[in-house]
């Protein structure tokens, strides 16, 4: 456990740093930025007060309405054409590149989810710079979170870039279909539901991370859908995490299922009422409650922590992508950029848990089987041991019978029918039991009260037992 422990921290580590190489060998420029709670005249921004963009707290990240002007300022006039400017952001209908003319802007070209027929390699806004320029303007008006994360290089540096970035995007992808395929086999193979479930959780979470590669673009020319995808696949995941951390970690069907699925009802009209309304509070507040619900059950696992051991397995794995998907999906949208980790970092931390859950599940099932060998070898035991007292008393119960028949003359129908009055059934018990008339029981029973020179069942007891 301790090596599973190392490991996850130095995972972490790793992701951390991956952050900044991403963004190595940009051409050097700075981003400043004017919100506008309504329209904008371009015709005229002499006299627009600009604020520098320094950090991404910088930006009113809850403040999503109204119109964003960014001003990007090179070091020198561009002397080489083409270069290429991209923005990260799969929230953007329309953004718009301005370069300045006479006092007003003219417009360069127009990017964004409204526009199908641009679609570009990356998946999101990107711009092709002229030369002969120093300061270009983006306009752009935020569907949800603002962000405005820029990356500007020479077309060969983003060719390059973009290589490696479709490496690792299949890289990654490739890694999630192998053990969804696994997963898929090993639930047809031992008929355990947990790989289903675990395997449609998994899918949300690719598909989840797929819409924030801006992958989403090349599947689906909707605005609609690219704005909003997210809202369908959180609460998918919210639901399959649910009926996956129920039966691995053992939970039953208490009280607790209802409560969790009622947290994921409201989080479900969270959702629906910021789509009637376009609210981004009301859509964080279904982010909140959704993973606020996946926070659950990962202190659940905690609890179990010291007495299970795939319990472990479900703290490190999915613990290490919970606190990616909580930093990535809520608490940058709301302004918190303690640890300000991006979709590599999610991307890694969703390949962690996949291989740490699989093999976890794998080991409950395997320590179940081994505990179902142990209870059916106790519970043949237990049969063992009850057949053979039920044997030994059957014979002694023959032997004290067979006395008693030798004692008072009795033939082997009138004591079976004795004994069957000692059990206390009645004539027609005894009748079904031994397959004859009740009359023809009255008629033994009525020959056994002579021999035995008695008059009642109650007598017959206690001359059998000697208590008469």
């Amino acid at each position: 456990m301790k090596n599973i422990f190392t490991y996850m921290v130095w995972s972490l580590l790793l992701l951390c740093g991956s952050g900044t190489l991403a963004m190595a060998g940009q051409l050097p420029y700075r981003v400043s930025f004017y919100h506008s709670p309504g329209p904008l005249d371009l015709r005229d921004i002499g006299g627009l007060s600009f604020r520098p963009l320094e950090k991404a707290s910088d930006l009113p990240v809850m403040d999503n309405r109204g119109t964003y002007l960014f001003r990007i300022d090179f070091d020198k006039v561009l002397e080489q054409g083409g270069l290429v400017m991209f923005i990260e952001n799969e929230h953007l209908d329309t953004v718009s590149l301005y370069r300045l003319q006479g006092g007003s802007l003219l417009l360069v070209e127009r990017r964004g989810n409204d526009f199908p027929q641009l679609r570009n390699r990356f998946g999101a806004p990107d711009f092709s710079l002229p030369a002969g320029e120093r300061t270009f303007y983006v306009q752009a008006h935020f569907g949800k979170d603002v962000s405005f994360r820029t990356m500007v290089r020479t077309p060969e540096d983003m060719n390059r870039w973009s290589t490696g970035i479709f490496f690792q995007l299949g890289l990654y992808y490739g890694t999630c279909m192998m053990f969804l395929m696994l997963n898929l086999f090993l639930y047809f193979y031992l008929k355990d539901r947990l790989f289903l479930y675990y395997g449609i959780f998994f899918v949300f979470i690719s598909l989840s991370i797929a819409y924030a590669d801006g992958l989403f673009s090349f599947l689906t020319s909707s605005s609609w859908l690219l704005n909003h995808a997210d809202v369908p696949l959180h609460l998918g995941m919210g639901i399959s995490c649910t009926l996956f951390a129920h039966r691995f970690l053992g939970l039953g069907r208490s009280g607790l299922c209802r409560s969790c699925f009622g947290i994921l009802g409201l989080g479900g009209l969270a959702y629906l009422l910021s789509l009637v309304y376009d609210s981004y509070r009301l859509f964080l507040l279904g982010e909140l409650l959704v993973l606020g619900l996946l926070c659950f059950f990962w202190i659940l696992a905690l609890k179990q922590f010291r007495g299970a051991v795939h319990a472990r397995f479900f703290v490190f794995g999915y613990g290490l992508f919970l606190f990616c998907a909580i930093d990535y999906f809520l608490l940058r949208k709301v302004g918190i950029f303690t640890f300000d980790l991006y979709y590599g970092q999610l991307k890694m931390g969703s390949v962690i848990e996949l291989v740490v859950i699989t093999l976890a599940i794998m080991y409950r099932i395997r320590a179940l089987d081994r505990q179902n060998q142990h209870y059916r070898g106790e519970i043949e035991d237990y049969m063992r041991r009850e057949m053979e007292r039920e044997r030994i008393a059957l014979g002694q119960q023959a032997s004290f019978f067979g006395e008693v028949q030798r004692r008072y003359g009795l033939s082997d129908r009138e004591v079976e029918v004795l004994q069957a009055i000692t059990e206390g059934l009645s004539n027609v018990q005894i009748a079904d039991r031994i397959f004859l008339s009740v009359n023809t029981i009255k008629f033994h029973t009525r020959n056994i009260f002579d021999k035995l020179e008695i008059t009642s069942r109650t007598q017959a007891i206690g001359k059998v037992y000697g208590k008469s």
